[in-house]
């Protein structure tokens, strides 16, 4: 629930302010967090899924159904363990 609604939270403000474009400080960036930019580990998780509005509120309700039934089944620190790690994992690909 709290990555949807930082998920909006960013596309949003993404929205409103193209400007500023707010995801350009959260994706992750190896050489920046070298550089010392080291919350781009932990906040690429809340980079919007979609650009446009009506594909935004689709995958964030998909993203919430699942991710809402699956820790109600597995618990709480599985959830966690599992998202963070599959996170993890799909940005140490090239």
């Amino acid at each position: 629930l709290y990555i949807v609604i930082g998920s909006l939270v960013v596309f949003v403000f993404d929205y409103l302010f193209p400007d500023l474009y707010l995801s350009s400080y959260l994706y992750f960036d190896r050489d920046a967090v070298m550089q010392g930019q080291v919350w781009r580990v932990i906040s690429f998780v809340l980079c919007p899924f979609s650009s446009t509005p009506i594909f935004m509120l689709i995958s964030c309700y998909f993203y919430w159904l699942i991710g809402s039934q699956l820790e109600q089944v597995w618990g709480g620190f599985r959830f966690n363990v599992f998202y963070l790690s599959s996170s993890c994992c799909s940005s140490l690909s090239p």
